[in-house]
This record gives structure tokens, C-alpha cells and sequence, in this order.
């Protein structure tokens, strides 16, 4: 029963671990870029630019002018695209250091440790992960990595479908207020 404890305790210790470096992850990622104002430009811009590219896209394109401008609005939202993309780059280093940080701080402390037993033997690939750094044969035995993996992939799957709902709610937003000017003013007008 006390094997037991530990070994759950382990398990919630590791979790949490995982959880708290996704949110520093995320909260870095949103210091670093999200909040800034250059990066919500570089984002209505790209979606911008796929809007007149959609509209030119439904236009029938048989004249060489309209095809000329899609090409011209293609390479136009690909550079902003690669803009966006090198300004993500420094929240990408921050969040890669963190990880190595956090997984040689885990690997210190539960390293050569079982922290949970399997009730089945893993195969292939798996079964490496599971058993890394662990002494003898048995291996429905399991290391902190493997916990730290499925943990790491469940927070980090939750952030990112966080951050595309906000993104998409976001930006709908802001395509309504400028696509729609006049509703725009009048709602101003009507807080007066």
C-alpha cells in the first residue's frame, strides 16, 4: 500500500510538472508574441489577405489581370505568413529551453526510479520510453518519462485547442469591425 502511495505520488508530482511547464510554455509564448502589438498586426494583415484572396479566388479567374492579381496576393500572404512565422521563433527557443530545464531537473530526481507498473508489457518504441533508465528485465516497470510524455502531450493538445478557439474568436472579431464600419460608428454613437 505505501509502494503504492509513492508510486501515485510520483505520478502526480511528475503530472503537475507537466502542467506547469505548459503553462509557462504558453504564458511565455503569449509575453513573447501574442500580446504585442507588431505580432496582432502581423496577424490582420495574413487575415486580410486571405480574405481578398478568397473574394479574387470566387471571381471567375479566366482574365490574365485577375490571375496576376492572385499570384501577386499569394506571394504577398506567404511573406507575411513567413513574417509571422520567424517572429514565433523566440517564444520556440524559450519553451524548448524550458523543456530541456524541466526534463533534466525530473530525470535528476526520478531518474533509475519506477514511478508506475504497467498492467500490460508495451511494444517497440514504446516499450524503450517506458523502461529508459531502469534496472532489470520487467517491463511493465515505468520510468517518469513516459508519464511525462502522455502528461506533456494532454497539456500541451488542451493548450493549443485553447489557443486556436481564442485565435478564431479573435479574429472573427476583428474581421466583423472592419469589414462593418458603419455598425462600427453607430455602436460608438449609442454609447454616447
Amino acid at each position: 500500500a505505501h509502494k503504492t502511495r509513492t508510486m501515485l505520488t510520483d505520478i502526480l508530482i511528475i503530472a503537475f510538472a507537466s502542467l506547469s511547464s505548459a503553462l509557462l510554455s504558453e504564458g511565455l509564448s503569449w509575453l513573447f508574441i501574442y500580446r504585442t502589438e507588431s505580432y496582432k498586426q502581423r496577424r490582420i494583415k495574413v487575415d486580410r489577405l486571405q480574405a481578398k484572396l478568397d473574394a479574387k479566388k470566387a471571381q471567375a479567374p479566366t482574365d490574365k489581370k485577375n490571375t496576376k492579381r492572385i499570384a501577386q496576393y499569394e506571394q504577398t500572404l506567404q511573406d507575411a505568413n513567413r513574417d509571422m512565422s520567424f517572429s514565433k521563433f523566440l517564444s520556440m527557443l524559450a519553451v524548448g529551453v524550458t523543456m530541456i530545464t524541466l526534463f533534466g531537473i525530473l530525470n535528476g530526481h526520478f531518474g533509475g526510479r519506477v514511478v508506475a507498473k504497467l498492467p500490460f508489457e508495451p511494444f517497440g518504441p514504446i516499450k524503450s520510453i517506458s523502461h529508459r533508465g531502469l534496472d532489470g528485465e520487467d517491463y511493465t516497470d515505468c520510468s517518469f518519462m513516459l508519464i511525462y510524455i502522455l502528461s506533456s502531450i494532454a497539456c500541451r493538445t488542451n493548450a493549443l485547442v485553447l489557443a486556436v478557439r481564442s485565435s478564431r474568436s479573435f479574429g472573427s472579431q476583428r474581421a466583423r469591425s472592419c469589414s462593418n464600419p458603419s455598425k462600427k460608428s453607430r455602436s460608438a454613437d449609442s454609447a454616447k
